[in-house]
């Protein structure tokens, strides 16, 4: 997740270009990541979630609801809304991704 989190704070330097931090994104690396986690685990964990999936799967047995979750924060909104990275706020928008994660079948 750190490399995630690298690249939003490059992204949150829109005087350079960038896109602006994203809890959304960071949202759908981490769910990707979890994915693959809970995937390659062992022979046993990657053979029942083929299983799992090889009649197709909904979106949300994998992949959470993103509503909510701000986009294109800049550097100076990153550091004085949220603390920055790792501060309060960032801390509590975190705590809401991993709830979310909590909900998709296939993650736990």
């Amino acid at each position: 997740m750190r490399s995630a989190v690298l690249k939003e704070e490059l992204d949150a330097d829109v005087a350079e270009g960038g896109s602006g931090f994203s809890f959304a994104d960071l949202l759908a690396e981490r769910a990707g990541t979890r994915f693959a986690e809970r995937s390659t685990y062992d022979a046993t964990r990657a053979e029942a979630m083929q299983l799992r999936l090889k009649d197709g799967f909904a979106i949300g047995n994998i992949f959470p609801e993103a509503d909510g979750l701000r986009e294109g924060i800049s550097d100076d909104l990153l550091r004085v809304r949220y603390g920055g990275v790792g501060g309060a706020e960032d801390q509590q928008v975190s705590q809401d991704i991993e709830r979310r994660l909590a909900t998709c079948d296939a993650l736990r």
